[in-house]
């Protein structure tokens, strides 16, 4: 359960990241995914809880970290 509590916080926020190219359609999987994991993790302990943020912690700066590298070149000099 907590697994696919992270997948799903991992997926809807690739998706609000780029909410601004996102078709009304994918706007509403992503809000649907917001909504499904406010669901799985309503009732989760607090163990839980932690274990998917520290997960997506992890997650996340690498997340940064490429896209940085990729969408942000240094100047060329």
């Amino acid at each position: 359960m907590k697994e696919k509590a992270l997948e799903l916080k991992k997926e809807f926020t690739r998706m609000k990241d780029d909410w601004e190219e996102l078709t009304e359609g994918e706007k509403q999987v992503a809000r649907d995914r917001e909504a499904e994991y406010e669901k799985l993790t309503h009732k989760m302990s607090e163990s839980d809880l932690k274990w998917i943020e520290d997960g997506f912690a992890v997650w996340y700066a690498e997340y940064i970290d490429v896209e940085t590298k990729i969408f942000i070149k240094p100047c060329e000099g």
